[in-house]
């Protein structure tokens, strides 16, 4: 019997892992300005994730535009 080939663990669902060691992209964010980006999306009646894009979409438009004047 134990010469007959074993069946193979099963797979876990899902993407398989990067290889390598993971990069942190990001940098830590402090409570006060988290508290403001959640009161400015409430102002504007969006989600915070859309309102963190409009802002990132802006900054970087206008870095764009800046170099293209130049």
């Amino acid at each position: 019997m134990e010469d007959q080939p074993q069946p193979a663990p099963p797979k876990k669902a899902g993407r398989p892992p990067k290889p390598g060691r993971r990069v942190q992209l990001h940098a830590e964010v402090s409570e006060a300005l988290t508290q403001m980006l959640k009161q400015d999306a409430a102002t504007h009646q969006v989600s915070v994730g859309d309102r963190l894009t409009e802002i990132l979409a802006v900054h970087y438009s206008s870095k764009e535009a800046m170099r293209q004047a130049s």
